[in-house]
């Protein structure tokens, strides 16, 4: 636009500003995997390990739910660190876990990823039931 010469004629440089992020334009909903496997959370933490993390492992981690409701995510690395004859709920305490809804951007993901530390998260209907809906 005309403003945006007479400010950049000026020195300012205004065009990183203008910059469209991709992560804003994007919802959870369009890049999530909407067919997420999960691990019921009554199962054995060895049944676990050789089903899900054994010769045909498919992913790197799995969310764990309950009665429908999403616990949080497992890898091996919590796994092979609990007693192999716990039930897999016992990894969790009773905080809510960390999880996206469907209709936040990738960018607000991206940054709860970042402070949380994590690489991965489930994807939840709404906030209340924790209903499973896909994976970041």
């Amino acid at each position: 636009s005309i403003l945006t010469e007479k400010i950049a004629r000026r020195g300012h440089h205004i065009y990183r500003e203008y910059g469209i992020d991709p992560l804003e334009r994007h919802s959870v909903e369009e890049v999530m995997t909407a067919t997420a496997m999960s691990i019921d959370a009554d199962a054995l933490i060895a049944d676990v390990l050789q089903s899900h993390f054994g010769a045909n492992q498919k992913h790197r981690a799995y969310p764990v739910t309950h009665q429908g409701a999403v616990l949080g995510m497992l890898d091996r690395a919590a796994m092979e660190q609990a007693p192999n004859a716990v039930h897999v709920r016992e990894l969790y305490g009773v905080n809510a876990p960390v999880v996206a809804l469907r209709g936040e951007t990738c960018r607000t993901v991206a940054v709860r990823l970042a402070v949380h530390g994590l690489e991965r998260l489930p994807v939840v209907a709404d906030a209340t039931s924790r209903e499973l809906a896909g994976v970041i």
